[in-house]
C-alpha cells in the first residue's frame, strides 16, 4: 500500500509502499508492476527470515529495479530498527568498557559482467537519497589509469610487477579517493575519471572502500571463485548476497573450478613421467 515518508532514510523524492512491514522505496516516476510487487514481497520475506530465495519474473518486468528497491529498503529498515545490531569493540569512558555500534548489514549485489553492473548502477541512480555507502569491485583492466600500462595485455601481472619494482605514482594516494566520490552513487567510469584527474588509483581505491561500504557491486566470480574472493579479502559472514540474472551462475561456477591446459603441456608431462618410470626401472634392476 502507498504511504508518504514512512521512516526510511531512502525516502524523499520517492514513493514508499509498505510490504511485509517494511517501507519499500520506489522511484516516484515509476509505478510498480504486479510482478515487481510479488518479487519484492518474496525478497523481503527471505531477508527477514534469513533464508535463501530463488526468484523468477517475466522478461521486461523490471527485476533489477525491484531487487534494488526491496533489498536496500530492507537494509535501511533493518538498520533503523536495530535488527542487525552488530557489536564492535570501541573505547568507552571507563577502562575495558565496550559499547555496541550499529552497522548496516552489508549487501553484495553481483551481476555477470561489468557492463551489466553499469546498467544496475544506472537503476541505482534513481535513488536520490541513499543512506548506504557503496563501492564497485572490478579488475585492473577496467580501473587502471597508468599510461605506462595502457597497451598492456595483462594489466594484472604488469601492475604487480610495477608495484614490486619502481612503484606506481597512482597507488600511493588511493586511500583518499573515498572522500572525493560525489554524488554518492557512482559507476566505474566516474571513479576512473576521478582517479585520472587526481592522479590516484581507482582499482585500489575501490578495494579499500569495501570494508566501509554497505553496498558492494561486483561480477559473480568475485564471490564464487575462492581464489579471487580471498585475494580481494571479501567477507560474506552476516552479509546479504544477491545474484542478479542468476541463470548465469552455473557457467561462472564451472569456470571458477576449471582450468585450460594446453595439449603440449600434457604431452610434456607424459614424456616426463615416462622418463621417470624408465629411470625407476633402471635403478630397480640395478643396470
Amino acid at each position: 500500500m502507498p504511504t508518504n515518508g514512512v521512516g526510511s532514510g531512502l525516502a524523499g523524492e520517492h514513493q514508499v509502499r509498505l510490504i511485509r512491514g517494511v517501507p519499500v522505496v520506489f522511484p516516484e516516476s515509476k509505478k510498480p508492476f504486479s510482478p515487481q510487487l510479488a518479487l519484492m514481497s518474496q525478497a523481503i520475506s527471505a531477508l527477514s527470515t534469513g533464508r535463501c530465495a530463488l526468484l523468477e519474473s517475466p522478461t521486461g518486468t523490471g527485476k533489477t529495479l525491484a531487487l534494488l528497491c526491496s533489498v536496500l529498503s530492507w537494509q535501511e529498515h533493518d538498520f533503523v530498527t536495530g535488527g542487525s545490531l552488530l557489536r564492535s569493540t570501541t573505547a568507552g569512558a571507563a577502562a575495558g568498557e565496550q559499547k555496541p555500534k550499529a552497522k548496516r548489514r552489508r549487501v553484495f549485489f553481483m551481476s555477470r559482467t561489468h557492463s551489466q553492473l553499469t546498467q544496475v548502477v544506472h537503476e541505482m541512480k534513481r535513488f536520490k537519497a541513499l543512506g548506504a555507502a557503496m563501492t564497485i569491485i572490478g579488475s585492473r583492466q577496467q580501473y587502471c589509469v597508468n599510461s605506462e600500462l595502457e597497451q598492456s595485455k595483462s594489466k594484472s601481472d604488469d601492475c604487480k610487477q610495477l608495484l614490486s619494482s619502481s612503484g606506481c605514482k597512482f597507488h600511493s594516494s588511493h586511500a583518499s579517493m573515498k572522500h572525493l566520490m560525489s554524488p554518492r552513487v557512482w559507476d566505474i567510469e566516474d571513479l576512473v575519471t576521478t582517479g585520472r584527474d587526481r592522479n590516484k588509483c581507482p582499482y585500489f581505491a575501490a578495494r579499500a572502500m569495501v570494508p566501509e561500504s554497505d553496498l558492494v557491486f561486483g561480477p559473480y566470480n568475485y564471490v564464487i571463485d575462492p581464489v579471487i574472493r580471498g585475494d580481494m579479502d571479501i567477507k560474506l559472514k552476516n552479509a546479504v548476497l544477491v545474484f542478479d540474472e542468476g541463470h548465469n551462475i552455473l557457467e561462472t561456477a564451472m569456470d571458477a573450478l576449471s582450468a585450460n591446459v594446453p595439449l603440449q603441456a600434457l604431452k610434456d608431462v607424459v614424456a616426463e613421467v615416462r622418463g621417470l618410470a624408465a629411470c625407476a626401472l633402471f635403478i630397480t634392476h640395478g643396470y
